[in-house]
């Protein structure tokens, strides 16, 4: 389980730019995860919906060979934090 940055207070460094959203830092890391997690093993992540769409965070971990779970069990968690954040969370099984 991991909490991506919300790109509140927190951004992600890109070479010498802050990036606001987590879709690059997660793009470039989650080849690395997915070489750690064991086939059947999960991922969870939290993000800031502003930063990235559910669609976007599933499309990213479908390319480093998770199943992102869709389900309507798995799709109920976006809930706003504050005015400038939206967590939402999604659990991706490896393959």
């Amino acid at each position: 389980m991991t909490d991506l940055p919300y790109g509140v207070q927190h951004g992600s460094r890109q070479h010498t730019s802050l990036s606001r959203s987590p879709l690059k830092l997660l793009a470039e890391a989650v080849g690395r995860w997915a070489r750690l997690v064991r086939p059947g093993g999960a991922l969870g992540l939290s993000w800031n919906t502003f930063g990235g769409s559910r669609d976007q965070v599933a499309e990213i971990l479908a390319g480093a060979g998770f199943e992102p779970l869709t389900d309507p069990c798995y799709a109920g968690f976006a809930h706003r934090v504050d005015q400038a954040i939206t967590r939402d969370l999604m659990v991706a099984p490896r393959s």
